[in-house]
């Protein structure tokens, strides 16, 4: 199972949250989008449910925690994309430029597209078409808000066709290099196939 199939099968809204959290790490210049260091919660509303993350990102390097669940670490500066596991001490290790592909990651650069003014905070807005990576066959589109002043996401939007489908709250946003030891994998965790992964996670 890859990982864009494991990610659609955990909803797109998931998937949706990964790319507002981290599109710096997907574009060349990641200056234009966001600040190189911080840390921030994401809440994703999706109709019903509220999916909460925890985002730690660096300098071509991110660490996106889902709620009882996994924990994504993308590292560019090392073409490695690792899913881990904390519950059963494991992980999987796939290829970030293999998988950039199969995100539609490159169909997914974010573009400055104006500027809007919430509760007084003028933030950058920026769109990007997620259609290849939600699998739908609706025109797909992502909006990000950024705050000008700080440049951390304050909200993002996942809308296809005429609909918004995922509403993505960013809070607690904390400026500075996380630690290191949260890009790497934790001490006496198993590596495993994606096999073993699938038949495990399942």
């Amino acid at each position: 199972m890859a990982i864009r199939e494991m990610a659609k099968n955990a909803s797109c809204v998931i998937m949706f949250v990964l790319f507002c959290a981290i599109p710096g790490a997907w574009a060349e210049d990641s200056n234009t989008v966001l600040t190189e260091g911080y840390s921030i919660e994401a809440f994703g509303h999706f109709f019903n449910k509220i999916i909460h993350e925890k985002v730690y990102y660096g300098k071509k390097k991110s660490r996106i925690e889902i709620e009882n669940s996994s924990i994504m670490i993308v590292r560019k500066d090392k073409n490695v994309i690792w899913t881990i596991i904390p519950k059963h001490k494991i992980y999987m290790e796939e290829s970030f430029d293999k998988n950039q592909s199969s995100l539609g990651i490159d169909d997914s650069k974010y573009k400055l597209t104006g500027t809007e003014t919430i509760n007084g905070q003028l933030m950058d807005k920026y769109t990007a078409d997620l259609s290849p990576a939600v699998g739908n066959k609706s025109q797909c589109k992502g909006i990000l808000l950024v705050s000008k002043s700080s440049r951390t996401p304050i909200r993002g939007d996942l809308v296809c066709g005429t609909q918004t489908q995922t509403i993505t709250e960013y809070k607690n946003a904390v400026i500075g290099d996380p630690p290191a030891d949260l890009f790497e994998i934790p001490e006496g965790y198993k590596k495993v196939s994606i096999a073993e992964f699938s038949a495990i996670h399942n």
